[in-house]
């Protein structure tokens, strides 16, 4: 995690003591994410050390807030803090989100202010006349940028795959990133509804993953055996990962012709227990005397 300085300078309240006297500045701390199943948790704190805008919170003419943003996604979420507390815990769904979150933290007027002006003002700011719109910014932050690297949405091998939405803009409905230490697998916002809708029914999961990550993995499986990955590329974790499979089942990759056989060997079996768990949601419908014409 770390902190980048604000750049979105003036505002018209603060700036970390360049708009108020020392020491009345308006600052978030967030913790380290906390990963639990699909959800990431980040406590965070603000410190606001000006009298004059804490009563203007304690009035309801200012509310404190936090801004969200996941540039690879496409996320944003605004929160606000409950005007009784300094601290607040926000919680994301894993699928939203990848590689870093982008946290901003606000002071937002809930009403229009005619002149906002205070005793601990700079006093460069004496002679100016200060007006704030219902919903202006009247405060902002240092930028923070939390890593969310130590998430692996997926469990034991397919955790170098992370399944997230794509943008808006994207050309196809599934498209795959290997910059990263990860597969990034970005799926289209209407397919990637159907997918989290399926995805919490029982016994789904675990041949739903497979549905996108084997093609991928095909692929990069037959991207590795052609030599077309740079040597960056190689230093990755997922390539790694890949390369220890290979050598656990004594693969070499130039001698195979199938490469989805390879893959099906990697994520061990997939296809046969995925039709195995189809099996069991539907039931009667499958048995062992069905006949497939």
């Amino acid at each position: 995690m770390n902190k980048k300085t604000n750049i979105n300078f003036p505002h018209p309240v603060l700036n970390n003591g360049e708009d108020y006297q020392e020491n009345n500045e308006f600052a978030i701390v967030p913790d380290a994410p906390v990963f639990d199943g699909n959800i990431i948790a980040i406590n965070i704190k603000y410190e606001l050390k000006s009298p004059g805008v804490i009563k203007s919170i304690a009035d309801g003419d200012l509310s404190a807030a936090i801004y969200l943003e996941c540039i690879v996604t496409g996320f944003r979420k605004l929160l606000y803090f409950d005007n009784a507390a300094a601290e607040c815990t926000i919680k994301v769904n894993s699928t939203d989100v990848s590689d870093e979150l982008t946290i901003k933290g606000y002071l937002i007027a809930n009403k229009k202010i005619s002149e906002f002006k205070l005793d601990e003002h700079n006093s460069i700011f004496s002679s100016a006349s200060i007006g704030l719109d219902k919903g202006g910014i009247a405060a902002i932050t240092d930028v923070w940028k939390v890593s969310l690297d130590d998430y692996d949405p997926l469990k034991d091998k397919p955790s170098i795959f992370k399944i997230t939405i794509g943008p808006d803009d994207q050309p196809y409905n599934v498209v795959v990133d290997e910059s990263g230490e990860r597969i990034g697998i970005r799926i289209k916002k209407e397919l990637f509804d159907k997918y989290e809708r399926f995805k919490t029914a029982p016994d789904v999961s675990a041949f739903l993953g497979a549905l996108f990550v084997i093609p991928v993995l095909t692929e990069t499986l037959r991207k590795m055996r052609d030599g077309q990955y740079e040597e960056d590329d190689k230093n990755r974790k997922w390539f790694k990962a890949i390369e220890s499979q290979l050598q656990k089942h004594s693969i070499v990759l130039g001698n195979e012709t199938s490469m989805i056989g390879v893959a099906d060997k990697i994520i061990t079996n997939v296809f046969n227990n995925s039709l195995d768990k189809i099996k069991k949601i539907c039931g009667d419908m499958f048995n062992d005397e069905t006949e497939v014409v």
